[in-house]
């Protein structure tokens, strides 16, 4: 089972998605979240708080059913300040290889 954007928004049964998402990591050993949509703007704070929780790496996705490209509310500059200079240089270096963008 993949948990769509990580359960990163909104309340189930008056209980925050996020919160309930890491107990049911703990309960259901079969259960991957998708992080894809985490870097968009209306969702920005979410992939910190979930990296923090360091046990779910193997356990975290990227993958989607509609690529969102670099629009108003998803861009990857949202997160350049987090990476060191260095970091952020050899990005920059990267091509996509569909695109020939970055990234």
């Amino acid at each position: 089972m993949i948990a769509a954007h990580a359960a990163s928004n909104g309340l189930s049964n008056g209980e925050a998605n996020f919160r309930r998402i890491l107990s049911l990591f703990d309960e259901f050993p079969n259960l991957y979240a998708d992080i894809s949509s985490l870097p968009q703007l209306n969702r920005l704070g979410h992939l910190p708080r979930l990296l923090r929780n360091k046990h779910l790496y193997g356990r975290l996705l990227y993958r989607t059913d509609m690529p969102i490209v670099n629009s108003g509310i998803t861009s990857p500059w949202f997160h350049a300040y987090r990476l060191l200079p260095r970091s952020l240089a050899r990005a920059l270096r990267e091509k996509n290889p569909g695109t020939g963008m970055w990234p």
